[in-house]
């Protein structure tokens, strides 16, 4: 951007004021001026905390005027992250005098439309990663006048394919412009991204201001007849709370309580009793204001706040119980912090308002959703600070006893055994993939001594054409067991990707999309996986040509694979996806 050109932070705020925002979020603030500098940036941003107004507002201020030449370039991981910014573009660009023009990629199917688009005028772009790649084939995009390149990171599991497309599109710049990665929490460092910035400022992950506690408001949410303990847990993830402080009734067994939320993987802690002076519990006050507690539990004492537990001054409190007296507060701690009461009736709630002085706002319990997004977000922050050699040793053991494509179902399982969540269908027994029997609510692999497992000569090729890592280790899935058992042609062995089996329990299926599009086996494969949750031996095989594929998949699979994959874009392109025909058919035509 040009120095001229920047705004300042006044006439950002009122920019924000014009399109109806009352002020800026803890992320606009800190994303903004990064943005606004003349340099390489890394930022940790994370899902959902407001990333595409922060990214319009700027661009929309900075740009004004520019002129048609392409000045920024924004690379989003899918369509729904596009409309995003295009609708926070345009709300801005109504405040703004003489606003840049703006063409979103990949918000619509059309791609001759967005060109017509781009050839009238196009000062700032928003697209994903395969439409860009498409308009830069087309001939569509001019990178001579390109400033500022914007890279939002996608989920984990789309993040291999979006990281080879960006590196596509920066080998088509001419010049180098500055780029601002906007990167998921916790910043890897081995992010591929990383390397194609310069020296770049960093930003640290700004928290969510999504929760009714971060706002300032006092909730009362109701147990729906759920233990304290478990109550509490959903809170705190559902809400992504910070360290909080709960006060508990004495009568309650505190110690039970510690080991639920334990289970659920928060650090919990209850407070000893005695004074200033007493070691365990200064030690444990400590832990909670430096943040190595999730929560501490309080008993409620009946001559109000000890002074040492006002001293924290914790911007969240949570009653698990409701005081039956008066509850005094010398230091003012209870006026200051967003408290949240769990109880269902409104007369307790009541008392607790007289208590303290404050009027209570009603709200459900989080649900599961919310649960699995705070529970995601608080292990990715904690992987920064967990020991780098242990985690490296437990990768490396869940490589060599996982399979492949069982560790997103492994990851699951675990993540739903911690939270104890309820089955997806009420009644049904959840499903469990093949090779993976079931133990309690976890999914385990099944265990036996090795020498009643067949094992794979040395040297044998594997399932995708490639030489095995497990080759002459045993394999741990019926499927292959029963594979290895069948006997083999008189030709000899076969390798599934070269001659992929079509027969008997596999159909073989045409896919519309080949090598042209840069599209291989390994992807077609994640794909198939991914979509419609594959076992791991419902691929048979799969071999792509230029211009079109084939995949052998389970015969009883087949027809979910046309209906849900059939018209889903890949690489830019929708796909076809139907019964390959026979030779037979193929040569008479």
């Amino acid at each position: 951007m040009h120095p001229a050109r920047v705004p300042s932070h006044d006439e950002v705020l009122q920019t924000f004021r014009r399109a109806g925002f009352a002020s800026l979020t803890p992320l606009q603030r800190g994303l903004i001026p990064l943005l606004l500098k003349d340099r390489d940036a890394v930022a940790e941003v994370p899902e959902g905390a407001g990333a595409s107004t922060a990214i319009a507002a700027p661009l929309a201020l900075a740009l004004r005027g520019a002129g048609p030449a392409l000045r920024a370039l924004i690379i989003l991981p899918n369509a729904e992250e596009v409309g995003k910014v295009a609708r926070a573009f345009t709300r801005f660009a109504r405040t703004v005098r003489d606003a840049p023009a703006f063409v979103p990629l990949g918000e619509i199917e059309d791609a001759r439309r967005e060109q017509r688009r781009l050839e009238r005028e196009a000062t700032v772009i928003a697209g994903t990663a395969g439409r860009v790649i498409d308009h830069i084939r087309r001939g569509s995009l001019s990178f001579g006048s390109l400033q500022t390149v914007i890279v939002r990171e996608p989920a984990p599991e789309d993040r291999a394919e979006f990281v080879k497309d960006v590196q596509f599109i920066v080998a088509k710049w001419t010049e180098r412009p500055r780029i601002i990665l906007l990167a998921r929490p916790p910043l890897a460092e081995d992010n591929e991204l990383v390397p194609l910035l310069h020296h770049p400022l960093t930003m640290e992950v700004q928290e969510k201001d999504g929760s009714e506690a971060a706002l300032g408001t006092h909730v009362a949410i109701l147990p729906d007849g759920r233990p304290s303990a478990e109550s509490l847990a959903r809170v705190i993830l559902g809400m992504r709370l910070p360290p909080v402080l709960a006060f508990y009734s004495p009568r309650t067994d505190g110690r039970e309580m510690i080991d639920l939320l334990r289970s659920r993987g928060l650090r919990a802690a209850l407070l000893p009793p005695g004074g200033r002076q007493q070691p365990d519990r200064r030690e444990a006050l400590q832990a909670l204001s430096r943040r190595a507690l999730d929560v501490l539990l309080v008993p409620l004492a009946t001559g109000g706040v000890a002074p040492d537990v006002e001293d924290l001054a914790p911007s969240q409190i949570v009653f698990l119980d409701i005081p039956t007296g008066p509850l005094r507060s010398p230091g003012g701690m209870l006026k200051r912090a967003a408290i949240i009461a769990l109880g269902e009736r409104e007369k307790d709630l009541g008392r607790l308002q007289e208590a303290i002085g404050v009027a209570f706002e009603r709200k459900e319990l989080p649900d599961d959703n919310a649960l699995l997004t705070g529970a995601i977000d608080r292990v990715l922050r904690r992987i920064r600070d967990e020991d780098k050699a242990e985690l490296a040793r437990l990768r490396t053991r869940i490589r060599r006893q996982v399979p492949f494509l069982l560790r997103p179902l492994f990851m699951a399982s675990l993540l739903k055994s911690q939270l104890a969540l309820p089955s997806a269908a009420a009644g049904q027994p959840p499903r469990t993939p093949s090779g993976v029997r079931q133990r309690g609510s976890s999914a385990v692999l099944p265990q036996g001594p090795a020498s009643e497992v067949p094992t794979l000569p040395r040297g044998q090729r594997g399932r995708f054409g490639r030489s095995s890592p497990e080759a002459g280790r045993p394999l741990r899935r019926p499927e292959a067991q029963k594979r290895q058992e069948a006997p083999r042609p008189a030709e000899g062995p076969r390798t599934p990707r070269a001659e992929p089996r079509a027969g008997g329990d596999y159909a073989q299926l045409f896919v519309s999309v080949g090598r042209n599009r840069r599209v291989y086996a390994r992807d077609l494969t994640e794909l198939f996986t991914e979509k419609l949750q594959l076992a791991a031996g419902d691929i048979g095989g799969v071999r792509v040509f230029d211009k079109y594929s084939f995949v052998d998949i389970s015969r009883s699979r087949a027809e979910e694979a046309i209906s849900r994959l059939t018209g889903l874009e890949v690489k830019g392109r929708p796909i076809t996806v139907n019964y390959a025909k026979k030779k037979e058919e193929k040569e008479a035509k």
